[in-house]
C-alpha cells in the first residue's frame, strides 16, 4: 500500500529563525527564485541593449572616421597633383618668356619690316611690271641668308616671313607652300594682332610647334599696319620633356599637355621617356578641378586635376588611376572598421566579464547563504532539546568566537578565517554518531566508549567532505589532533603540529579550551588558570596558538564564550 506523505507546516518561530540565518521557507524560496530569474533576465536584456548601443555608436564613429580618412587621402592626392601642375606651368612660362624675347628680336627688326612693306607696295602698285621686284633680289638674298643664320643660331627648325595670304616674302628657295594649318595660324595672328600658336603636331616621329608673330610697318603716324608675318617652326621633343622636369611620375600617375590650335587640339604625354602625340580633338573644359573623370588619353577612370596658362591657352593635366586611390580608401576603411570591431568586442567582452563577475559573486553569495542555512540547521540539531546534546548546546558558537579572535590576532587571511569559522560551527557534527547513552553518561568512560567518542571527527569528515569544500572537512577532521587508522578498532595516531593545517591548530586549542572550562557529563568546568596550564603542558598544541590565547584576559575570554553568535569585533 502506497504511503502518502503530507507536508509538515513550518511554525512562525522556526521560519523567523531560518530567515535570520538566510534560509527561507517554501513560499519565500519560490518568490526569491522568481525574483532571481527576473533580475537575470533584466540584466541580460540590459547587457544586450548596451552591446547594441555600443555597436551602433562604434559603427557611426567608424563611418565618420572612414569619411574623414577618405577626404584626407583625396586631399593628399589633390595637393600632390596640384604641385605637379604648378611645376609644369612654371616651366612653360619660363620657356615662353625666353622664346618670345627671341621672336620679337627678329619680328621687330627694321630691315625685315621695311623690306616686307616695300615688296608688297611694289607688287600692289605695278603688278604687271616686275622690274621693281627684280631690283630687290639682292636685298632678298641677304635677308634670306640672315634669317637662315638666325634660325640656326636659335635652334629653330624653320623660319620664314609670309604675307597675310600665306605667300612667301623671305623664305628658302624651293620652300613648300604653307599648309592649311599654318595658314590658319597666320590668319589667327592677323585677327588678334599678336602672337599666335598652333597645336603641337607630329611629323616624321617628332613634335613640332608653329608660332606666328606679326611684322608692323615702321614710323606709321596712325595705327601701324601689318606688313608681314614671321612664321617659326620649333622642334618640341626635348622642350616638352623639359616642361615635365621636376615632376616624379609613378606607374599610377600620368602627365599630359593639352595644346589647342586654330583647327585641332593635341594631347601630349610621356611614353618610355619620350614626348609623344597621344590623341587629337580633345575636348578642353572651362575648368579641371580635382575629381573623378575619364582619362584624357583613354577610357579609364582617373582622379585628375588640370590648370592652364592664359597665353597660349595650354593645359597641364595630372592623372592618377582611380583604382589605386580607391584601394587606399578601401584599405583605410577596412583598417578603421577592423579597429572598430575589435574595440566593440573588447567593450562587449569587458561588459560580459563585469556581468559574469557579478553573477558569479551573486551565486557565491547564494551558495554561501545556503551553506549558512545548512550549518544553522545542523547547529539547531546539535542544540536540540534532547538531553543527549545538553552539554553541546552553544559549543560550536563558543569555539567559533574564540578561534576567530585567535585568528585575527595571528593575522590569518580572510579566506582562512572564513574556512575556520565554518569548521568551528560544524565541529560537533560528528557527535551525532556517538550513542545516546554515552553522551548522557555520568562518570568515567570505558575504553570502548572513549573509542566511539574519538571517532566523532572521523564521522564528521565523511559527512562533510561531499557537501562542503574539502579544506573545511579536513580542518574538522584534524581539529581533534588525531587521525583514525582503523574505524573498526578505533586505532589512531596523533598528528604533529607541522602535519596539521593552520586553521586546525587554532581550532584544536579553542575546542579543547572550551571543553575544559565547560560543564561535562563526568566533571565540573575547570578554572581558566588550570585550562591555560594544561594547554602549556601538552606538546600536541601549537605553542604559537597557546601564546596567543594566553595574551587574552579571563574577562575577554568569558565575554567571547558567553556571546551567542559571531565573535565581537575586538581589536587584536
Amino acid at each position: 500500500m502506497e504511503e502518502k506523505f503530507k507536508e509538515i507546516p513550518i511554525s512562525a518561530q522556526s521560519e523567523a529563525a531560518l530567515t535570520r540565518t538566510g534560509v527561507q521557507g517554501p513560499g519565500k524560496t519560490e518568490k526569491a527564485e522568481h525574483s532571481y530569474s527576473l533580475s537575470h533576465t533584466l540584466l541580460y536584456s540590459m547587457l544586450a541593449c548596451i552591446v547594441l548601443v555600443v555597436g551602433i555608436v562604434a559603427l557611426l564613429l567608424c563611418r565618420a572616421q572612414a569619411r574623414y580618412s577618405e577626404q584626407t587621402i583625396l586631399t593628399g592626392h589633390r595637393d600632390k597633383e596640384q604641385a605637379y601642375v604648378e611645376t609644369v606651368l612654371e616651366n612653360i612660362r619660363s620657356w615662353q618668356s625666353k622664346t618670345l624675347d627671341t621672336i620679337h628680336y627678329v619680328s621687330q627688326a627694321e630691315m625685315f619690316r621695311l623690306f616686307a612693306k616695300d615688296y608688297q607696295e611694289a607688287a600692289r602698285t605695278n603688278p604687271s611690271d616686275s622690274s621693281d621686284l627684280n631690283s630687290m633680289g639682292e636685298e632678298l638674298d641677304y635677308l634670306r641668308d640672315l634669317l637662315r643664320d638666325t634660325a640656326q643660331r636659335r635652334g629653330w627648325h624653320g623660319a620664314r616671313i609670309v604675307t597675310e595670304n600665306g605667300d612667301d616674302l623671305v623664305a628658302e628657295r624651293e620652300s613648300q607652300p604653307l599648309s592649311a594649318g599654318k595658314k590658319a595660324v597666320v590668319a589667327q595672328a592677323g585677327s588678334r594682332r599678336g602672337v599666335s600658336y598652333s597645336s603641337l603636331y607630329e611629323e616624321n616621329g617628332h613634335l613640332f610647334l608653329d608660332i606666328v608673330d606679326p611684322l608692323y610697318e615702321v614710323l606709321s603716324m596712325d595705327e601701324p599696319k601689318i606688313v608681314g608675318y614671321l612664321l617659326l617652326t620649333l622642334k618640341m621633343d626635348n622642350v616638352v620633356l623639359d616642361f615635365f622636369s621636376g615632376v616624379h611620375l609613378k606607374d599610377d600617375t600620368q602627365a599630359y599637355l593639352l595644346t589647342p590650335g586654330p583647327t585641332e587640339t593635341a594631347c601630349i604625354g610621356i611614353e618610355n621617356g619620350k614626348a609623344a602625340l597621344l590623341t587629337k580633338k580633345v575636348q578642353i573644359p572651362q575648368a579641371l578641378p580635382f575629381d573623378r573623370r575619364l582619362s584624357q588619353a583613354s577610357t579609364q577612370e582617373v582622379f585628375s586635376l588640370g590648370a592652364r596658362i592664359a597665353f597660349p591657352l595650354w593645359y597641364a593635366v595630372m592623372e592618377c588611376r582611380s583604382d589605386v586611390i580607391d584601394g587606399e580608401i578601401n584599405g583605410s576603411a577596412r583598417e578603421i572598421y577592423g579597429l572598430g570591431v575589435l574595440g566593440s568586442l573588447s567593450i562587449a567582452l569587458f561588459l560580459a566579464m563585469v556581468v559574469g563577475t557579478w553573477i558569479v559573486r551573486h551565486k557565491a553569495k547564494e551558495e554561501q547563504r545556503c551553506i549558512g542555512g545548512l550549518v544553522h540547521a545542523i547547529e539547531c540539531a546539535l542544540d536540540g532539546t534532547d538531553a543527549k546534546f545538553r552539554y553541546l548546546q552553544g559549543r560550536s558558537h563558543k569555539v567559533a568566537n574564540l578561534s576567530t579572535r585567535l585568528g585575527k590576532q595571528m593575522h590569518l587571511s580572510s579566506q582562512a578565517m572564513e574556512n575556520m569559522q565554518l569548521a568551528a560551527r560544524l565541529s560537533q557534527v560528528g557527535k551525532i554518531f556517538v550513542p545516546r547513552d554515552i553522551m548522557i553518561k555520568r562518570g568515567l568512560l570505558t575504553d570502548e566508549e572513549r573509542r566511539q567518542v574519538q571517532l566523532a571527527p572521523y564521522h564528521a569528515y565523511n559527512v562533510l567532505k561531499g557537501v562542503l569544500p574539502g579544506r573545511v572537512a579536513r580542518i574538522v577532521y584534524q581539529m581533534g589532533g588525531k587521525v583514525v587508522d582503523d574505524p573498526e578498532t578505533g586505532a589512531n595516531h596523533e598528528l604533529t603540529v607541522k602535519e596539521m593545517l593552520p586553521e586546525a591548530r587554532i581550532l584544536l586549542v579553542a575546542n579543547d579550551f572550551c571543553a575544559m572550562v565547560s560543564q561535562r557529563g563526568n566533571r565540573p568546568p575547570l578554572p581558566m588558570a588550570d585550562a591555560r596550564r594544561k594547554l602549556s603542558e601538552r606538546d600536541l598544541y601549537d605553542k604559537t596558538v597557546v601564546a596567543a590565547i594566553n595574551t587574552l584576559s579571563d574577562a575577554e575570554i568569558k565575554l567571547l564564550l558567553d556571546t551567542p553568535g559571531d565573535a565581537p569585533t575586538t581589536a587584536a
